[in-house]
């Protein structure tokens, strides 16, 4: 059972990249183009496996949840630090700094909340 569960927050390329996907299916089929329907089907698989839905905080790991049958853990000991940055597009969201060096960003609804929770349980 997660100690906090939150969404994913909302923004206008959530509504942008489906679209184009979808358009480009439809042109795909509409005019017989081959090419613009492999384009449209491989966004939509793309966007499946990488558009996350909620971020679950346990007691030693953070897993993210995403549209298709996948997740991310994070396990905390490889945490380094946690930052609330400004996107320019998106808006706020966190930056995970993880001892191997790599970053992550993710966008919960309350990025504030969030990062407090997640340096409580690191």
């Amino acid at each position: 059972m997660p100690a906090h569960t939150e969404k994913h927050r909302f923004s206008m390329m959530d509504v942008v990249l489906p679209a184009l996907a979808a358009w480009l299916v439809f042109q795909g089929v509409m005019g017989f183009e081959p090419l613009s329907l492999l384009f449209g089907l491989g966004g939509i698989v793309y966007l499946l496996f990488t558009r996350p839905v909620r971020y679950e905080l346990y007691q030693d790991a953070l897993i993210i949840r995403y549209l298709a049958p996948r997740q991310k853990a994070i396990y905390l000991e490889d945490v380094e630090d946690v930052h609330v940055v400004r996107l320019p597009v998106a808006g706020p969201a966190l930056l995970i700094l993880r001892k191997a060096g790599s970053r992550l960003i993710i966008r919960p609804q309350d990025p504030e909340g969030f990062m407090a929770r997640l340096k409580m349980a690191l």
